[in-house]
């Protein structure tokens, strides 16, 4: 540092000039070291903003479908137009991995696959891909055509796809209790009419009624290393 009385140099835990022989006072002794503590808390500051973004992103990984509103507009139409919505799909973080038709008897059968930390594994029996996570929140969606539309929402973590769940519940579905295989469970219906106090249960479906049926979605099942949620687009 300089001298504030003669601007000789001198060294900066000097406490007196060897120039002019002048006392220096504790301000213009400490200045520099006060600058150097200023500049190291700012670069601290930002490598632990820096290091808590990567970590939450790490740790806790942006969900696929922040509103379930926006899965909505994924598959939204899938069934005129045999696939999902590239763009909601892109802009959700969704890779398309593959797409598949076969033709069989005089009927053909559609596969589309989309997904987030996967990839494809090797061919399945009749046709596609098997699909080989690479996370732990990896995601993926199939959707499938033949005589009726469907689509399976496979997640690896059961956290990931409670949430999504619970994000549907929270939008508002029609419950209604109906036979599977000599049980009862209950299956859930997406209304065309956004219900005005969240999911409601409901002893009959009216498929032509106040609100009307989009979707059909049952709870999240475990099959083969995955949760699947199984949505009906042509309940």
């Amino acid at each position: 540092m300089k001298c504030p009385y003669c601007n000789a140099e001198i060294s900066d835990d000097s406490q007196f000039c060897g120039n002019c022989g002048k006392k220096l006072t504790s301000k213009a002794n400490s200045s520099p070291n006060y600058m150097k503590i200023v500049i190291a808390c700012v670069v601290a500051c930002v490598l632990i903003a820096g290091g808590w973004y990567v970590g939450s992103n790490f740790f806790f990984p942006k969900e696929v479908f922040p509103t379930f509103e926006s899965f909505l507009a994924l598959v939204d139409d899938c069934g005129a137009n045999h696939d999902l919505n590239e763009q909601i799909a892109k802009e959700c973080g969704l890779e398309k991995l593959y797409s598949a038709k076969k033709q069989e008897d005089g009927f053909s059968s559609i596969e589309i696959v989309y997904g987030k930390d996967v990839e494809k594994g090797k061919p399945k029996e009749y046709m596609g891909y098997e699909i080989v996570a690479k996370s732990d929140h990896a995601v993926y969606i199939v959707y499938e055509a033949d005589l009726s539309s469907s689509v399976k929402f496979f997640f690896k973590n059961k956290e990931d796809s409670e949430s999504f769940f619970k994000k549907a519940m929270d939008y508002g579905l029609l419950i209604c209790k109906e036979e599977y295989a000599d049980s009862e469970r209950d299956t859930y219906y997406v209304p065309k009419k956004k219900l005005p106090n969240g999911s409601m249960r409901v002893e009959k479906l009216d498929y032509d009624g106040e609100y009307g049926l989009v979707y059909a979605l049952l709870e999240p099942e475990y099959e083969n290393g995955w949760y699947v949620i199984h949505i009906n687009i042509e309940p």
